[in-house]
């Protein structure tokens, strides 16, 4: 294996079914050999404006927003049943429930302030970029490839203009470094969102997983940043 790298990011219609997932882990297999690859996720397809609309409903303490969330859950749960491997089915469940039980909090807490703050959105709208690194990490080891799910927030650092957060590229960047000499196994990395200086989620504005992309191939100077996505251009 080689030292270049590449980094391959896929939107939310190719993550979006487990028959997309695998095509994937098939792309990205037929490149890792060649050299070191990272890949960046979106959310499935449809699940950040399912969750923009559950926290709207929320905040009109409107308790439709239980079943929408139910549903995004379930999304996540099912392609987790379909693509990991039997060994680690039962603890990628657990993980994938545990983060909707933490959310369902949050938009609980919402439905009784009834007001969904951006920073709270930015929280809540997390959980599909977090969710889908989990379940396509899982669809790795499935077929064989030592793979880790990772949370992007830790690295990279952004201001508090929650909902289009700005930044800090220089610390983000020695923090991407950093991180990239200690790891082994194929990382897929949340696209779209990142922290502040005291920890609190912040996401980058749509289009923000390209964006998470561009700021890992260019702290790595990768050989390539590919976009896939299903539509023509």
């Amino acid at each position: 294996m080689g030292n270049a790298v590449r980094v391959m990011k896929f939107g939310g219609t190719s993550v979006g079914a487990p028959d997309r997932i695998r095509d994937v882990v098939r792309v990205v297999l037929e490149r890792e050999p060649e050299e070191r690859v990272i890949v960046v996720v979106s959310a499935f397809g449809g699940v950040t404006d399912a969750l923009i609309e559950a926290a709207r409903k929320a905040a009109l303490a409107q308790g439709t927003w239980r079943a929408d969330l139910a549903r995004v859950s379930q999304r996540y749960l099912d392609a987790a049943l379909d693509l990991a491997a039997p060994k680690e089915r039962d603890d990628l469940l657990r993980r994938i429930q545990e983060a909707t039980d933490d959310l369902a909090g949050q938009l609980q807490g919402v439905s009784l302030v009834r007001e969904c703050t951006p920073r709270t959105l930015d929280s809540v709208l997390s959980f599909g970029e977090r969710a889908s690194a989990l379940v396509v990490a899982a669809a790795f080891r499935a077929q064989g490839q030592a793979a880790k799910a990772c949370d992007a927030r830790p690295l990279v650092l952004t201001d508090s203009a929650f909902g289009g957060a700005r930044v800090a590229l220089t610390p983000t960047y020695d923090r991407i470094r950093a991180w990239w000499s200690e790891g082994v196994a194929l990382p897929v990395v949340t696209g779209f969102i990142g922290s502040t200086s005291s920890g609190e989620t912040t996401t980058l504005g749509r289009g923000g997983s390209d964006y998470t992309a561009a700021l890992f191939g260019a702290a790595l100077n990768a050989s390539a940043i590919e976009i896939w996505t299903d539509v023509d251009g």
